[in-house]
């Protein structure tokens, strides 16, 4: 089945908050988007019937759809439009996510679904629709965080974000700060919320520890070779994630007759996609909440904690389906970016890359509270002929060159006496408990420590120990 007959097929069989249209009427289409963002959102799929009929379109009327949906809804709708072909047809699917800046407005109007229809919204249905929104609100992405302000937010994010909107014609050049992250719903009640926080503020693990993604790296028998913590927002971190286990990652060379072909060992764009869609779906409202990347010698994790939406199955994941997204600010953000493309189609990328560079094709795995992605990928045993653990280890941990020899003293310490207090680190250090504890709390998160015994008679001792 090619993949516009399954995906039209799961939403005839669905068929909640699914509006199927094919008269070509681009005003229609935005009316019933505007009204979705303003409920719970929905779906709306161009080109064929209720009945699973396929008419088609012409690729200008999908064109112009997608402008219009750019231009004409205020503020930014949340959205991501994809061209499907059915029956050799041009068809195409409108994911419209519950919006966060409530309420939406096309031509000064606010438009409501209720059931299967969509009607301009009265006193009293606007009432509804702020309800809606607060009740959204209450989820964690939503959630302000009331001792924020925007001088907790990066400049350099927002000025991604200010170029994305200007290449759209969204804005202009002197939009203020505030206003573009309003249009991105990253302030609500005059607080930033908390996807606002994770996506772009200066120092987000001050908020929220669990925002911090790890990467090991393990060598022979699976020991630990290296970890690094990147603590920095999801904007600034994704980059300098990518380059380093990249560089990981020789390419490879064969030859075919008299031409040589490169190929990646490692795609860097799968790479790219498994990382955003583990941090568009994982769960942050847990500070027990994770997500990891583990670099061993025969293959790379990306591990997120959380489950799949139910409904979605891992079989689902190596077809295109509908995108079931835990966190759409941050999707949303993603998208602006052009980091995504559309949702339900990043595991299809994921594949297509490794087929192209003859790559094994990956492999997803749900267990008990994490939804695991395993890339099949050699890393070149070369790199460790030698046992770099604890120096590469705490360099890792953090940039700054005092509390590195603090956290190697402190390791020291434990390794060479066993049963370190929080009291001895103290006096190693000359620094304050609450430094002390962080410094610990470090080397436990990069897998070096660990606590046993109980809180009056224990004390902290190295793994191997």
């Amino acid at each position: 089945m090619s993949e516009g007959n399954y995906i039209i097929d799961f939403l005839l069989k669905k068929d909640e908050n699914v509006f199927f249209e094919t008269e070509h009427n681009a005003l229609k289409v935005l009316t019933i988007a505007c009204a979705l963002g303003n409920t719970n959102g929905g779906t709306i799929v161009l080109g064929v019937n209720k009945k699973g009929e396929t008419i088609g379109m012409e690729e200008a009327y999908f064109n112009d759809v997608k402008s219009q949906l750019d231009k004409m809804i205020f503020p930014s709708l949340p959205f991501t439009i994809t061209p499907l072909e059915r029956d050799g047809l041009l068809v195409a699917v409108i994911a419209i996510w519950e919006g966060a800046d409530k309420p939406y407005m096309l031509d000064g109007q606010i438009y409501l679904q209720k059931d299967s229809k969509v009607e301009i919204a009265n006193s009293e249905q606007l009432r509804q629709i702020i309800d809606l929104k607060l009740k959204a609100g209450k989820s964690w992405e939503r959630t302000p965080v009331f001792d924020s302000s925007l001088e907790d937010i990066s400049e350099n994010v927002v000025t991604k974000f200010r170029q994305s909107f200007i290449e759209d014609k969204k804005i202009s050049q002197e939009e203020t700060s505030a206003n573009i992250m309003k249009r991105l719903g990253f302030i609500q009640m005059g607080s930033i919320t908390n996807a606002g926080i994770v996506i772009a503020a200066k120092d987000p693990v001050s908020f929220f520890p669990q925002a911090r993604i790890r990467v090991s790296v393990f060598g022979e028998n699976d020991s630990l070779q290296d970890v690094k913590l990147y603590e920095s927002n999801l904007i600034e971190s994704i980059e300098p994630i990518l380059n380093f286990i990249y560089s990981l990652y020789p390419q490879k060379i064969e030859i075919a007759g008299a031409i040589r072909y490169n190929y990646e060992t490692l795609p860097k764009i799968a790479l790219r996609e498994g990382l955003l869609n583990a941090l568009v779906h994982r769960t942050y409202d847990d500070y027990q909440s994770f997500m990891r990347v583990n670099v061993y010698i025969d293959r790379l994790e990306i591990i997120n904690s959380g489950q799949l939406p139910d409904g979605l199955t891992i079989d689902d994941l190596s077809r295109r389906h509908i995108s079931h997204l835990r966190n759409p600010d941050i999707a949303n953000a993603f998208y602006v970016l052009r980091y995504i493309e559309a949702a339900g189609s990043g595991t299809l990328r994921i594949i297509d890359e490794c087929k192209k560079n003859h790559c094994a094709l990956p492999e997803w795995r749900q267990d008990d509270n994490t939804v695991t992605l395993t890339f099949k990928a050699e890393l070149p045993r070369e790199k460790f002929s030698k046992s770099t653990i604890t120096d590469n280890i705490i360099k890792g941990l953090t940039h700054n060159v005092d509390a590195q020899k603090h956290l190697y003293a402190i390791y020291m310490s434990i390794r060479n006496n066993g049963n370190i207090k929080v009291a001895n680190v103290q006096e190693l250090t000359g620094k304050s408990y609450i430094s002390c504890k962080r410094y610990l709390q470090l080397l436990k998160e990069a897998g070096l420590i660990e606590y046993r015994g109980s809180l009056k008679t224990g004390g902290w001792y190295t793994v191997s120990q």
